[in-house]
């Protein structure tokens, strides 16, 4: 029930939108007849203000007649629009405009006060009272165009809203046209033309430029077309020229009153006359500065074209009163310096500048040359021209609005037709497919309960289709697979549990035992009554530190796991090494649920490990370190040498004649012999001493922490001595044998296990040289003789192969008689570099 509340709720949704977007598009209808209601008045306003304008200062009948009809229409436009406004009741209408309904209510407050303050400044008007009219009349203009922008009514059509900024635009165009058109008109009735009412008149003009050239940057391009065919039109191109002749009569007007400023009160003629009293220097140079300056704007001003002749005969006449001021502060001057009194001066030097007024007040008449009802007529048209584009802009707008409205009204009946057609169709199918899956659940709950009576979870349900019924069904057909294959792993798992040859463990989280399989039982002698909850600490062997276990719990709690080799103790107290793993089970909030350890007994792969490493690192005839051990103890200890610990001697020992005892009684006797000799040569040296076999009859020992000569000659003279007693062997045979030792000391003598190796080699050399059974200690000098040695068996193979040998003859004499009986072969080595080389410096080497 629950999805078709929602459909349906959806639906309503929609089709309420679409309502509102009916009533949005009939309020945009309102606000566009508003807007055209607000306009009309506005028209009306801007003639009778221009009107006014004409009216206030030549109150000629015809004037007069002309503003009172248009107060009439005025003031019937008004009665309409309040009759409109209250029709519509706009000040409680929720228009959806861009300003809230309280702007709008402010603005109608603000016209409805202006309106009836018209019949007092009409009354001022007619008594000739000009202050404030012009600007009651342009407020009350805008605050009617401020409230046609905010009844807007913002749609989602861009053509309609940029038609609507368009239309806003030329409306106030209208208003800036409306405001020359009155300005000018007012200009045009008075007597004297002011400076600033030209530049209040040429504002309004730039106004409508800065507007015009908006429109063109932001209107669409059909607007653009009609107001550049209006701005083409013979009207708008007059009223230009109009423009460029008041900017001309601004220019004049400027010039005079900057002429009239240097010449009048406070100007040249005061200078003149304070010069002619008082005589001071001041005053005349003054005189001189504001005479150059009225002469100039005197120039520029009689440079200003269509100047008439009465107009430039004026300009003469102020030329040459300059001109007579000007001399006569000279005679004022030359008089001052002769010393005659002022009242003298002033009455010789009296000039009349009454031409010269005159003449001003001529040069100010307001006759710019324009035509009162020419002007108003031409204006007049403009506005109109600028109100036909409007229309048509609204005219658009309307249509606009009504097509968006027609366009609400029939996506609203599509919709709700659609929805309709689609809610009915969805039900009636929603129904076969619910009577489908009832019927499928109903199938699926009485497999189920027979499942459960039965217990018979090994046949699967068939349902047929491609529903997520039928995919539940198969994921439960599934879930039975698993559950059978979980089933027949848990056998194999608990099979394995009790047959597996490793121990198995588990503890809980507080480590106490919650079960072990009968490996475990079989390795560690308990039962599993009597370690059920027990810590597995009762097989701990006391081997292992405290240190040890807690690198192993940080493992776990790290890594989740650990393993190793560990000493645990049996039920009888055997101690025994053992391989164990362990794991650890978390829940999911990453907490410790459980731990499985595994392990096995490796006590007899403990034993054949240590088979292999003796067999790799001792002699199997001596039971001595082999060759490897004994280089390792030594490379151990030159490191611990560079620590700054004790010196190491090497011995390298090589048993003289021992070859002889072996082809005299054969090899048995020759192993029996070097057995004999290493226990010998252990009871020679101390426990922490090295006596090692490297093959052969060759023996090394490592004398630790001895570097005295004498220490060490001691020791190898003890060696010497006990070698060199009789051998007793089987068969009573009794061999005599000695040594010949090399002796190195490191790391004085090399700090490298190879270098002291073959350093005691070479001494041990030295010392069969020097007739076995005794020692030598290496020296520098041997390496330099074995050096020459070498370097000679090299250059001998080089000389076998260039053959550079050589056979001189000796003739061998009979002493009885003095004849030659034969001859003794003398071979002699030919050197390409040190020439005859004599047997005795190779021979030796050679052989």
């Amino acid at each position: 029930m629950l999805p078709w509340l929602i459909i349906l709720s959806f639906g309503l949704n929609h089709t309420s939108n679409y309502l509102e977007g009916i009533k949005l598009a009939r309020k945009a209808i309102l606000s566009i007849e508003i807007s055209s209601e607000i306009d009309k008045l506005v028209y009306e306003l801007q003639k009778e203000r221009g009107l006014s304008a004409g009216a206030i200062d030549r109150s000629s009948n015809k004037n007069l007649m002309q503003l009172q009809k248009q107060r009439r229409k005025t003031d019937q436009r008004i009665e309409r629009t309040l009759e409109f406004i209250e029709r519509i009741e706009l000040t409680q209408l929720q228009l959806n405009s861009i300003a809230n309904q309280e702007v709008i209510n402010d603005v109608l407050n603000e016209i409805f006060l202006s309106i009836e303050m018209l019949s007092q400044t009409r009354r001022n008007i007619d008594d000739y009272e000009s202050h404030g009219y012009f600007a009651f009349y342009s407020q009350l203009n805008e605050q009617l165009l401020r409230l046609i922008s905010q009844v807007h009514v913002h749609l989602e059509n861009n053509e309609q809203n940029r038609n609507s900024i368009d239309f806003l635009n030329l409306l106030k165009l209208q208003e800036k046209s409306g405001q020359e058109r009155g300005a000018l008109n007012a200009l045009l009735n008075t007597k004297k033309l002011y400076a600033s009412q030209l530049q209040q008149v040429i504002s309004y003009g730039n106004a409508q430029t800065q507007l015009i050239n908006d429109l063109f940057s932001i209107s669409n391009s059909h607007h653009q077309l009609w107001l550049q065919r209006q701005l083409n039109s013979d009207s708008n191109q007059q009223v230009i020229i109009i423009r460029d002749l008041l900017n001309e009569r601004l220019r004049r007007a400027e010039q005079l009153a900057q002429l009239e400023r240097e010449i009048g009160y406070g100007g040249l003629i005061h200078d003149f006359k304070n010069y002619v009293l008082r005589g001071e220097v001041n005053y005349f140079n003054s005189f001189l500065t504001r005479l150059s300056s009225s002469q100039n704007y005197l120039k520029i001003f009689n440079g200003i074209a269509n100047l008439t002749d009465d107009e430039k005969h004026a300009v003469d006449i102020i030329g040459q009163t300059l001109s007579r001021y000007h001399q006569h502060i000279l005679l004022a001057k030359m008089s001052r310096d002769k010393g005659r009194h002022a009242e003298q001066i002033d009455d010789e030097i009296r000039i009349d500048d009454s031409q010269a007024v005159a003449a001003i007040k001529q040069l100010q008449q307001n006759d710019v040359g324009i035509d009162t009802v020419q002007w108003w007529q031409l204006s007049s048209l403009r506005i109109d021209e600028f109100r036909a584009i409007s229309n048509h802009i609204r005219s658009e707008m309307q249509y606009l609005a009504k097509n968006e409205e027609q366009k609400a009204i029939d996506s609203l009946v599509l919709y709700v037709t659609t929805f309709i057609l689609i809610f009915i169709t969805t039900l009636y199918f929603s129904f076969l497919v619910v009577r489908r899956i009832v019927a499928k659940i109903k199938y699926i709950s009485t497999a189920m309960t027979t499942m459960e009576v039965e217990h018979k979870f090994n046949q699967p349900l068939q349902v047929r289709g491609n529903d997520e019924i039928t995919d539940m069904v198969i994921a439960f057909n599934q879930m039975l697979v698993e559950r059978n294959k979980s089933e027949g792993e848990q056998k194999i798992s608990a099979a394995v549990f009790k047959y597996a040859s490793e121990a198995i463990m588990i503890t809980n989280a507080n480590n106490k035992i919650e079960t072990v399989n009968p490996a475990f039982c079989h390795i560690s002698g308990y039962s599993v009554e009597e370690v059920l909850g027990r810590s597995p600490n009762i097989l701990n062997s006391g081997k292992h530190d405290n240190h040890f276990y807690q690198k192993m719990w940080q493992s776990l709690e790290q890594d989740n796991s650990w393993q190793g080799e560990i000493w645990n103790k049996r039920k009888n107290g055997e101690i025994y090494p053992e391989f164990l793993a362990i794991s650890v089970v978390r829940d999911q909030d990453k907490k410790p649920l459980q731990y499985i350890s595994l392990f096995s007994d490796i006590t007899k792969h403990k034993k054949y490990e240590e088979d292999i490493w003796l067999q790799a690192n001792y002699d199997s005839l001596t039971g001595l370190p082999n060759r490897d051990l004994c280089l390792e103890r030594l490379h151990n200890k030159l490191n611990e040498e560079l620590t700054g610990d004790s010196d190491v001697a090497l011995l390298f020992i090589d048993l003289d004649r021992f070859k002889f005892v072996n082809d005299t009684w054969g090899h048995s006797s020759g192993d029996e012999l070097l057995k004999l000799a290493a226990i010998r040569l252990r009871n020679c040296i101390r426990e922490k001493d090295t006596v090692a076999r490297f093959g052969g009859d060759e023996f090394v020992v490592l004398l630790i922490g001895l570097s005295n000569r004498f220490a060490i000659e001691r020791v190898v003279k003890n060696i010497l001595t006990s070698l060199s007693m009789p051998f007793h062997l089987a068969g009573n045979n009794e061999a005599v044998v000695s040594a010949s030792i090399g002796v190195t000391v490191g790391p004085d003598d090399g700090n490298s296990v190879e270098l002291l190796l073959k350093n005691a080699d070479t001494a041990m050399y030295q010392a069969k040289a020097a007739g076995r059974n005794t020692y030598q200690f290496f020296t520098k000098s041997m390496n330099e003789s074995v050096s020459r040695r070498m370097h000679i068996e090299q250059a001998l193979r080089q000389a076998i192969k260039q053959q550079e040998f050589v056979l001189h003859y000796q003739p061998v004499v009979s002493l009885s008689n003095g004849k030659i009986i034969g001859a003794e072969a003398l071979i002699r080595w030919q050197h390409p570099s040190k020439g005859l080389i004599y047997p005795d410096h190779f021979i030796e080497v050679a052989e």
